[in-house]
């Protein structure tokens, strides 16, 4: 029961958030400074004074966590929010290391894993930024680039070690540093020429690889050792497609063949030397619940290594077939050739029963994919039809639920490409497959008894038809587009709390992102107003936020103990201090930009065209001035070679339109009349200032773009810039 009202209060506050965001997304142009802010004021107080109250009561510890997290992120909302709302952009490291502080506190405070995946996450975003940002990041030098995703890749490693020695107790954290450290590696040694020292890039990569292998090994740690191999693959592909880049010929081709065999044969040999592998026992902190969850995962982690050493080997292995028949045979016409291979291949494997599973999978994936590229060459709809009936054949009579899933995934996508060939239209086709997903859904769970068919069915087939029906809620018009957002949301919250209930996992883990995603999706879904969509989700937010606190009582209150005990009451003070310090922190920001607009100097720009968008907050028009592309010469520009962030001097012309006139330099003073700005320059002759994104009602971007021909900007004596709004001629 208890499970059951959290996710009803989530859900339904879920809900009623959005409609706030969605409110004001809606009358972002009608609403005041202080309108759009105060709320966040007030919202960081409420979260944090409904953590501490939650944090007392039984049975809502979750619900308190989840309060202070909030807290935490409206923070994150509001450093954004200001800086839109006065159409002042900050750097954006500045934003997320103001950001990081907060939340790297609070996870040092509350041990609360969520806190720490957060720093993590804005701690790598604002390293990158800083060193990387979006204006310049194209001059940046191959050595420091290298450095610097260099260090990024200690600091993982370092994160890593950390959870390795139990100082950071995350296993979240441990997956995100590892894979980090794998990737930036994998980038550092393909993205980087440096001469011809380039390959040597390639060893700490092998090193890093080398290492975790050996260490996962020793350690018995099955779920990094199958994450290590899984890189090990992928870097191999990656090398394979650089290789094969630069050496297509003959000799190549038949080097792949080997090496497609040689890759498989590997990964068969791995997986088998990892089910002989005893598990490491759980640690005593765990229990025994913890080791049956572990091997749990480190069951779906070898599926997953699994299915991925078959996708890649089966790429690997057409597009080696491609080039034997295309390149050393000349064919200049393979698709009767494919076609016939393709099918041999696909009715070869399912009677191959005792073939290892991976070479089975992979020969049989390769065989489907050559049959219908050649049957889709040919136009032959009999040939899709075929393999769409050796697919169901084999789902029919080759036992195991994966084996079964992947062969429903495969003739469902079959399927699909024959409706597609078919009927023209897409409603048509998406309506129809999902109308048979939902008979076999429907047929498999009131008539199939047999639990190997059964399972594969429900599970295939459940959340295909989930994804079809949430692309009919944006491709559908009229009444009939109405329908079907009305009865998806109506389906997947149900769904939800059936799954929770029943304890169904497969259900509520398949239902619950689709859920999100109709949440998030649903904003730049233009056919809906905005304001309509708020209404609505409040209506069902409310909805669901009474149903869950009636259902709540008439079943009782839950036994579970407090959040806090009376050792942890020391660290309410502290975090109501953070929460008054992310108040002042904001609060500095509004009153550094009030000065601006209540002393800066007033002037005119011109604009060139503008570019109508739509963003979190509602529409905006992207806003490019005839300052930002000046007519210089080479050598004026080359101050910014090495300092691409600039001061620049603005003079009014006979119009009363200030231009740009040159880069500002200290010993030479300002004349009359003439200001200062302060922009970037992107190293391709053009500057930004931070007052492109001007924010406007809803369905007005094109209006704007055919009326607005300057725009009104205050600057402070520093060069510090507001845009104020837009005018016409």
């Amino acid at each position: 029961m208890r499970t059951q009202v959290q996710l009803g209060y989530t859900l339904g506050t879920s809900l009623l958030l959005s409609a706030v965001v969605y409110f004001y997304a809606s009358n972002w142009g009608a609403l005041s400074r202080w309108e759009k802010l105060a709320p966040l004021f007030a919202a960081i107080a409420v979260m944090y004074i409904l953590s501490e109250v939650l944090a007392r009561r039984p049975g809502r510890a979750f619900l308190s966590r989840l309060a202070l997290l909030a807290c935490c992120l409206f923070f994150g909302v509001g450093l954004a929010l200001i800086g839109q709302t006065y159409n002042s952009h900050a750097d954006s490291y500045s934003l997320f290391a103001l950001w990081l502080v907060p939340a790297l506190l609070f996870a040092l405070l509350t041990r609360w894993q969520p806190f720490s995946i957060l720093a993590y996450i804005l701690g790598h975003l604002a390293y990158l930024f800083y060193f990387f940002p979006s204006l310049d990041s194209g001059r940046t030098s191959e050595l420091r680039s290298v450095t610097v995703l260099a260090v990024l890749t200690v600091l993982n490693l370092l994160v890593l070690a950390g959870t390795e020695r139990r100082l950071l107790a995350s296993p979240v954290l441990r997956l995100l540093s590892f894979g980090a450290s794998f990737f930036l590696l994998l980038y550092i040694s393909e993205a980087f020429s440096l001469g011809g020292y380039g390959r040597w890039l390639n060893i700490p990569l092998l090193l890093m690889l080398g290492l975790a292998v050996f260490y996962y090994h020793r350690t018995r740690n099955k779920m990094l050792l199958l994450l290590s191999g899984l890189c090990v693959s992928v870097m191999t592909v990656v090398k394979y497609f650089r290789l094969l880049v630069h050496f297509a010929d003959e000799s190549f081709i038949l080097w792949s063949m080997l090496f497609v065999v040689l890759f498989v044969w590997g990964n068969v040999r791995f997986l088998r030397y990892l089910r002989s592998l005893p598990s490491a026992a759980a640690s005593e902190e765990q229990g025994e619940d913890a080791g049956e969850e572990r091997t749990h995962y480190v069951k779906w982690a070898a599926r997953v290594l699994m299915v991925s050493v078959i996708a890649i080997g089966t790429i690997l292995g057409t597009a080696t077939v491609v080039g034997f028949l295309i390149i050393i045979l000349e064919i200049e016409h393979p698709e009767n050739v494919l076609a016939v291979l393709g099918g041999a291949v696909v009715i070869g494997t399912i009677a191959a029963k005792r073939l290892n599973s991976i070479v089975r999978y992979t020969l049989m994936t390769g065989g489907v994919i050559l049959g219908m590229a050649a049957a889709l060459i040919l136009d032959s709809l009999p040939l899709m039809l075929l393999f769409l009936v050796l697919m169901v054949t084999a789902l029919v009579f080759i036992t195991g639920t994966v084996q079964r899933i992947y062969f429903f995934v495969i003739a469902e996508s079959i399927a699909g490409i024959v409706l597609n060939d078919l009927l023209e239209d897409g409603v048509g086709i998406f309506a129809t497959l999902g109308a048979v997903l939902l008979v076999v859904l429907l047929g498999t769970a009131l008539f199939v008894k047999q639990q190997g068919l059964r399972t594969p069915l429900l599970y295939g087939s459940y959340p295909s038809f989930l994804l079809v029906f949430f692309i009919l809620t944006f491709i559908t018009e009229g009444p009939a587009y109405y329908l079907c957002n009305v009865l998806f949301f109506l389906t997947v919250t149900a769904a939800v709390f059936l799954g929770n209930r029943a304890s169904l996992a497969w259900v509520y883990g398949t239902s619950l992102p689709f859920w999100i995603a109709f949440l998030v999706y649903k904003y730049y879904d233009l056919a809906w107003k905005l304001l309509h969509k708020s209404f609505s989700l409040a209506v069902a937010g409310v909805i669901l936020l009474a149903a869950t606190m009636l259902y709540e009582r008439r079943q009782g209150a839950g036994e579970q103990p407090a959040l806090r005990t009376g050792q942890r009451r020391s660290t309410v003070w502290v975090l109501a201090g953070l929460a008054v310090l992310q108040l002042a922190v904001m609060s500095a920001q509004i009153a550094r930009n009030e000065g601006l607009l209540a002393n800066g100097q007033v002037i005119k720009l011109q604009l060139v065209p503008l570019d109508p968008r739509s963003l979190l907050q509602g529409d905006y028009v992207h806003l490019s001035f005839t300052i930002s592309r000046p007519d210089w010469s080479d050598a004026q520009f080359e101050p910014l070679n090495d300092k691409p962030k600039a001061t620049l001097v603005l003079a009014p012309d006979a119009a009363g339109v200030y231009q740009l006139v040159r880069l500002h330099e200290e010993h030479i003073p300002l004349k009359e009349g003439e200001v200062l700005i302060r922009g970037k320059w992107d190293g391709y002759r053009q500057f930004q200032y931070g007052i492109e994104q001007y924010f406007i009602p809803e369905g007005t971007g094109l209006e704007v773009e055919r009326t607005a021909q300057y725009a009104e900007v205050k600057v402070s004596a520093s060069g510090d810039a507001i845009l104020v709004r837009l005018l016409g001629g």
